[in-house]
């Protein structure tokens, strides 16, 4: 089960006397620390270095709430995956605006049944579909 939790390392103050708040994200008795764009300084801390700045929580309890919506998302795929890869699926924005490669190339092999080996291509892509173990793929998402 993945759990959140924010938190700060007390260790690191930086040279203007700020802290990062960071995420602290669990998966299978793994951690791994998200950092987020928020810092604090001393006033924002208790005596124990926990985070009492209610704004600074509330911020962090939006962001975990997000980064909750994202692993419940993954359903049973979390279970096969590796916290690195889960990391880097939560830190990945949504790109809303990019084109679905899928729907783009499927579209264009209903416009171009002409060419003679379309089934081909249709079998690449399914294969393709296949690998990322999803219908809908960002152009972005595709490397090398």
């Amino acid at each position: 089960m993945a759990t959140f939790k924010y938190t700060i390392f007390k260790d690191r103050l930086r040279e203007d006397k700020t802290w990062n708040v960071v995420i602290r994200f669990t998966h299978e008795r793994k951690v791994r620390y998200i950092s987020t764009t928020m810092y604090i300084s001393k006033k924002d801390l208790t005596a124990s270095f926990k985070i009492k700045n209610q704004q600074i929580i509330d911020k962090c309890e939006e962001l975990m709430k997000a980064y909750r919506n994202k692993v419940n998302a993954l359903n049973l795929e979390l279970n096969s995956m590796d916290i690195g890869s889960i990391v880097d699926y939560l830190k990945r924005e949504e790109d809303k605006n990019g084109i679905d490669f899928i729907s783009f190339a499927r579209n264009w092999c209903r416009s171009h049944t002409e060419i003679k080996g379309i089934k081909n291509y249709l079998t690449a892509l399914n294969s393709f579909c296949t690998f990322f173990g999803r219908e809908k793929i960002m152009c972005s998402e595709i490397t090398v």
